[in-house]
């Protein structure tokens, strides 16, 4: 399921807070892009996000569950 409208949303160029009412985007990047902004506009962040009472958490983690993994790792072997 997409949301409708005129322009095409790239989450990579979401770096300040504007208006997204004329983005097409699916369920997924609209989630994302929340997730994303809630955490100062860092992918990163977002990711590695522990906020349980969060409404979107479940959906968030549903969505990155690999990515997380994965950065997960490099910080340990970072360490």
């Amino acid at each position: 399921m997409k949301i409708k409208g005129s322009k095409k949303f790239n989450l990579r160029d979401y770096n300040e807070l504007v208006d997204l009412s004329d983005y097409e985007m699916t369920i997924k990047q609209a989630v994302m892009a929340k997730c994303k902004e809630c955490c100062g506009f860092s992918s990163k962040e977002a990711i590695l996000c522990n906020a349980k009472d969060c409404a979107l958490h479940k959906l968030y983690q549903r969505y990155v569950s690999k990515s997380v993994t994965k950065i997960k790792k490099d910080t340990n072997d970072s360490i």
